[in-house]
């Protein structure tokens, strides 16, 4: 699937986690041999998905007729199989709001156990290399406002402190944070 914008993200990343399962698994599965029924299981229901692909449709134009005061949303969220950011343009319009997606990335977390808060971190990472991405290659457009919006309170705490008296780990993530974004632009929803 060529999806350079990630807008096929949640299919993809499902392709991902089967595909890391199959590499994982103990004993190891040899190129012929059958797939596990748990393994097989999720295979059978992501073919299923592929087939609602085709009815997938996006707007070629990311901007609505008569569209103004643009305000970028992006939200991060992280999982203990994956992590990820999307971007969405909402605009103003005589007849309303409009929203469209953007862009978005996923990852898929390590197999090594992993605290959620450090994925939920990665996740928020994401989410502001997602914005010099779209800052970089969309400069056209000022948008009037931006949210970086995430759903751990742990991480809205660590984004809006200094990078420093945190661990290497977080410390290194929380300062490019700081470099790509403003701490204020940063909130966190259930």
């Amino acid at each position: 699937i060529y999806d350079p914008l990630g807008l096929l993200a949640p299919i993809t990343i499902a392709a991902n986690i089967i595909l890391r399962k199959v590499w994982a698994s103990q004993p190891q599965i040899d190129w012929d041999d059958p797939l596990p029924k748990e393994i097989q299981k999720d295979w059978d229901s992501f073919r299923e998905i592929l087939s609602y692909i085709p009815e997938v449709v996006f707007e070629r134009s990311i901007k609505p007729l008569n569209g103004t005061l643009p305000i970028l949303i992006i939200l991060s969220d992280g999982s203990k199989q994956a992590y990820g950011a999307a971007a969405y343009i909402r605009w103003c319009t005589p007849i309303g709001y409009v929203s469209r997606l953007l862009v978005a990335k996923s990852r898929i977390a390590p197999l090594k156990i992993v605290d959620p808060v450090r994925l939920e971190l990665c996740a928020a990472l994401l989410n502001s290399r997602l914005y010099v991405f779209i800052q970089k290659e969309i400069p056209q457009i000022a948008f009037s406002q931006v949210f970086h919006i995430v759903d751990s309170e742990i991480v809205k705490a660590m984004v809006n402190k200094q990078s420093y008296g945190f661990n290497t780990f977080a410390a290194n993530r929380i300062g490019e944070i700081h470099r790509n974004t403003e701490p204020g632009n940063w909130y966190w929803i259930e």
